[in-house]
């Protein structure tokens, strides 16, 4: 038998106005980002209950597509239809371009994935 049970929505403490794009689960397990169409990224300690919102991050120039965190770490990568990535670092406050790769011709990186062990995106 596998028992189920309904909790509280993840973003319950500050839901998206538009479609959220990307979830992804920092990997020891409580924080949750929610990012997407609004161009913001939210942060949630998950806990089934309270869920309580920890941080909100503006991303203006970019509606995001895809997000996740990298493996043990507090930075995580966004994207969208934009020849570049973005890096937040949760700890420091910060954000940072990085470039496509050179010699492609690619004008969106929004489908952009990281491997599961987060050296390659």
């Amino acid at each position: 038998n596998i028992n189920l049970r309904r909790l509280v929505n993840a973003n319950i403490n500050e839901p998206s106005k538009q479609s959220i794009n990307a979830m992804s689960f920092h990997s020891s397990g409580n924080v949750l980002l929610a990012a997407g169409q609004d161009k913001h990224v939210r942060f949630f300690k998950v806990d089934g209950e309270k869920n309580e919102k920890l941080l909100t991050v503006h991303v203006p120039d970019m509606a995001i597509r895809s997000a996740s965190f990298l493996r043990a770490s507090s930075s995580c990568l966004l994207a969208g239809r934009s020849p570049y990535l973005l890096s937040y670092d949760t700890t420091a406050g910060s954000m940072h371009r990085i470039p496509g790769p050179v010699g492609w011709d690619v004008k969106s990186l929004e489908h952009m994935s990281v491997s599961p062990g987060s050296e390659h995106a």
